[in-house]
């Protein structure tokens, strides 16, 4: 009886205390659809409410997809930090990115870390963008590691429009029917 009464006051107080919101790295892609040749930047963002020494992360894409440009970080959080982020052209998979400081008061909150740049490879398709922890960096916080979320996103090259090849074609037709036009007046 006296530990079912324990487990209801331990349930109770648990309820009352706020939860603590996840440690997170997140993608955003803009424009989330492109076409090939054209570019599509993933900014890439930390949303931690836990102090962070320092830490790095991954990021996995389909290279027959998408051709990796270049990653830069952003000014802002590049202030007070040491910072190593892919290659322009790197085309290890997954692309890392790590960075630390000295600072035990880092930032918490959303901050973008930087904005990665790829290129469509493919005519079509689609790659996911996939944010992986790196067993060799992993992110640290004062009191040891941290449990953060990956996230994730799409980006998508979507087949030629319809009315585009329609468009082609129609202005293909037309040609053909003025040459020969022109070929029987001759």
């Amino acid at each position: 009886m006296a530990c079912s009464l324990f487990a209801r006051v331990f349930v109770a107080l648990s309820l009352m205390v706020p939860a603590v919101s996840a440690d997170e790295i997140s993608l955003q892609p803009n424009p989330a659809s492109i076409l090939q040749g054209d570019v599509v930047e993933v900014t890439a963002t930390m949303d931690f409410q836990t102090p962070v020494v320092g830490g790095g992360f991954g990021l996995v894409y389909d290279p027959a997809v998408l051709t990796f440009e270049s990653f830069t970080f952003d000014p802002s959080f590049t202030a007070n930090f040491a910072n190593t982020g892919p290659s322009p052209g790197a085309t290890e998979n997954p692309l890392a990115s790590t960075f630390g400081w000295f600072l035990l008061n880092s930032p918490t909150g959303p901050t973008a870390i930087g904005v990665f740049r790829f290129s469509a490879a493919a005519s079509m398709g689609s790659s996911d963008l996939v944010t992986q922890g790196l067993a060799n960096v992993p992110f640290a916080g004062q009191s040891g590691n941290l449990a953060v979320t990956f996230g994730d996103a799409v980006v998508t090259v979507p087949e030629p429009a319809l009315g585009q090849a329609l468009a082609a074609g129609v202005a293909g037709l037309g040609l053909l029917h003025r040459r020969k036009r022109l070929a029987s007046r001759s």
